[in-house]
């Protein structure tokens, strides 16, 4: 009986669990391995997963998260490419 009860309060931590950081088999198998009494404190400890959002109706562009603040990092790269390449034959 006693083991019913421990299975079940696991299955319970794991389910209220399953959009938290360590997700359903996180939650079920840390109650299980430890104690439901442990899982329910990471239960409580834990942020809940963020929230994506969802881009509208018909778009087919991944979102981004704000206009205008892509940041083109190739050519930042070639950039600092040159100025240490320059730093370096002037030694």
């Amino acid at each position: 009986m006693v083991t019913i009860i421990y299975f079940a309060l696991s299955l319970l931590i794991a389910t209220l669990g399953r959009n938290r950081k360590f997700g359903f088999w996180g939650y079920f198998f840390c109650s299980i391995f430890l104690s439901p009494a442990v899982g329910a404190l990471l239960f409580v400890a834990s942020d809940p997963l963020p929230k994506e959002k969802k881009p509208p109706a018909g778009s087919t562009s991944p979102p981004s998260s704000e206009p205008g603040t892509q940041i083109n990092h190739s050519e930042s790269l070639v950039s600092g490419y040159k100025s240490n390449k320059s730093n370096w034959l002037e030694i």
